[in-house]
């Protein structure tokens, strides 16, 4: 029998995937999948992009959330295994070498315009950046999110 939970701010209950089907889930899962729905759920000095997975059927998906949002209901059956604050700034260092850099401070024009007339993939070199800064630390400060999230759903929150 799988799990039921009550969803916040409703009287709904759901069923949910087992604790271990969803870390078979979460163990599959690559950086370039999260950074990917995490990005699609960016919206730059907006809303954080998270990379949550569904719970009750074990999809990943991107969520937007601005300051003092939450989802409701069944949209917040989910856990979080990645995010990218909406106060993040996409910087020249960050994804330019010492050659790039300096003919991009010598033009005029946006960085995804630069990146895209020098054939630079900016997707890439993004990505690349914060699989990079995706250290142990990162790891395990996110791991210790999903780990007090799935307490919560699997704990306290579980129909009786």
């Amino acid at each position: 029998m799988k799990p039921m939970v009550k969803a916040p701010y409703t009287n709904e209950y759901y069923e949910i995937l087992s604790r271990e089907e969803i870390m078979d889930i979460v163990h599959s899962l690559s950086f370039e999948q999260l950074f990917e729905k995490a990005w699609e759920g960016f919206v730059p000095g907006m809303k954080s992009g998270y990379a949550e997975l569904r719970l009750t059927d074990g999809q990943l998906v991107a969520i937007s959330l601005g300051i003092g949002e939450s989802n409701m209901g069944a949209d917040a059956l989910t856990i979080t295994l990645y995010k990218i604050d909406q106060n993040t700034v996409i910087e020249p260092e960050m994804i330019l070498d010492g050659e790039e850099l300096r003919k991009y401070e010598e033009s005029d024009v946006p960085l995804e315009t630069f990146c895209e007339q020098q054939d630079i993939d900016y997707m890439e070199r993004v990505q690349g950046y914060f699989e990079y800064h995706y250290d142990g630390y990162e790891q395990e400060r996110f791991s210790e999110i999903m780990h007090n999230e799935l307490n919560y759903w699997y704990g306290t929150f579980q129909k009786e």
